[in-house]
């Protein structure tokens, strides 16, 4: 087995005297609402008293380009406690289990996220926090773990092998609005206005139809690999 973890370096607030008034502001608050069962007041206070004293992640999150291509690698999720809680495929090696561990004690992340794949098997944990999400940690069953080079093409090549449909239906349909539009404008010389309208019409549909194709390829993982793939051409 291949297990690979990440360092995601934090940092501690530092919190001058009079913010530890503020502290004890909102600790007061939660006993009052406590009092009064008022539990969504208390879960605010609660938040705020978390969000005052937790360490603030200094790297960077994936973009949402990136979360899209690793997301397409590895396609099956568990998100969350209750998602974790069904995860019975395979076991979790140890250090995972204990670096999950250390970072929820430390609170650093709001919720865990387990990715997998079958072929290769490989399998990611992934931290989330306000929305954004870090990689923690990789490991295989089987194989090396695959490097982000990799993991690239093989999604612009799922991109490319999709897209060819579409490519071809665009280009036939454009072909067939072309070809109805020279018969239509021949016939015309020859018979009323009247009788050249579905003609029109058809070379209308042909050509909405060829644009829809041509657009319906651009899904969210085409642009991530168009964004990504011209960012790696500016870079080199």
């Amino acid at each position: 087995m291949t297990v690979q973890l990440y360092d995601v370096p934090t940092v501690r607030p530092l919190h001058l005297p009079s913010q530890h008034t503020e502290k004890a502001s909102w600790q007061e608050y939660e006993r009052l609402v406590v009092r009064l069962g008022m539990d969504a007041q208390q879960n605010l206070a609660r938040q705020q008293l978390l969000n005052r004293d937790r360490p603030t992640i200094v790297a960077p999150p994936f973009t949402a380009a990136e979360r899209e291509i690793w997301a397409a690698w590895l396609p099956d999720s568990w998100r969350g406690k209750a998602g974790l809680k069904e995860y019975n495929i395979s076991p979790i090696p140890d250090a995972v289990l204990q670096r999950m561990h250390d970072l929820s004690a430390a609170q650093i992340f709001d919720e865990f996220e387990l990715r997998t794949r079958w072929a290769p098997r490989e399998c990611a944990i992934l931290g989330i926090r306000d929305g954004k999400t870090w990689l923690l940690s990789r490991w295989s069953t089987y194989e090396s773990l695959k490097p982000w080079g990799d993991i690239f093409r093989s999604a612009k090549e799922r991109v490319e092998a999709d897209a060819t449909p579409f490519w071809a239906l665009a280009i036939l349909l454009c072909t067939v609005a072309l070809v109805t539009l020279l018969i239509t404008f021949r016939l015309l010389s020859e018979t009323k206005w009247t009788d050249a309208i579905p003609g029109f019409v058809l070379a209308g549909f042909a050509f909405l139809g060829s644009a829809g194709c041509w657009m319906d390829r651009k899904d969210a993982l085409w642009r991530a690999v168009a964004l990504l793939g011209k960012g790696a051409r500016q870079d080199s």
